[in-house]
């Protein structure tokens, strides 16, 4: 099939489900691999595009020989081979339809920000420092998941076990920072909180001076070991 900008070809219905695809290049030549799952009734609709683009402004639909949709999954790729996974479709793909589409749009929507919230964190540059105006919190994971929606940092799990008791309480003019301490506050021993820039985590970590003697004992052994 001819595009504004190329053309989509099928190279072929295989009778067997994909695991994806892998791509090795040598000097002259390009060698694409589809891992095969085990048998049974699914296919794999594999289609070449060129020339190679990851923009595929079309969509494409698979039906039996009496109209019906077969269902399928997502569109994968590796390199200019595009592939379809279709299930149920062993011996039953009778018809692919590709639906072009000529002029892509763009969509900004801009919603409006939640009263209270503009104001008071226009010009913010520390993230730990946003406020939320009113939050109730009933359980200790919302908590976590609090400071790692506002900073964008993941966090696996509390300092400390926090009593079921205190729950549900509510806050206001909350932020990750106030938290965060009162998270720390339920340590069993002395704790801080620590960002892990490379790791994209919030780490909870011995005081300075702990952590310091640690690493100093550890490398003593190493030396009179």
């Amino acid at each position: 099939m001819k595009l504004p900008h190329g053309e989509i070809e099928v190279v072929g219905v295989f009778p067997r489900g994909n695991r994806g695809l892998s791509t090795s290049s040598g000097s002259s030549e390009t060698t694409i691999t589809l891992r095969k799952s085990k048998d049974g009734e699914d296919a794999t609709i594999g289609l070449l595009l060129l020339p190679e683009t990851h923009l595929r402004p079309f969509d494409i639909e698979v039906f039996d020989k009496e109209g019906e949709q077969l269902r399928n999954g997502g569109m994968g790729s590796s390199g200019p081979l595009l592939y379809k996974h279709v299930a149920k479709g062993r011996g039953k793909v009778h018809e692919i339809k590709l639906t072009y589409f000529p002029k892509m749009l763009r969509v900004i929507f801009e919603f409006p920000s939640t009263p209270g919230l503009p104001e008071v964190n226009h010009g913010v540059t520390n993230l730990f420092e946003i406020q939320a105006p009113h939050i109730v919190i009933e359980r200790e994971h919302q908590m976590r998941d609090f400071v790692s929606a506002t900073t964008g940092l993941g966090m696996s799990q509390a300092p400390g076990k926090i009593p079921a008791a205190m729950f549900p309480y509510y806050v206001t003019n909350a932020n990750p920072a106030s938290v965060l301490e009162e998270m720390l506050l339920y340590a069993p021993t002395e704790k801080r909180a620590v960002v892990n820039h490379q790791a994209g985590r919030i780490e909870f970590r011995d005081p300075w001076h702990v952590e310091m003697k640690n690493e100093l004992q550890k490398k003593l052994k190493k030396i009179f070991k």
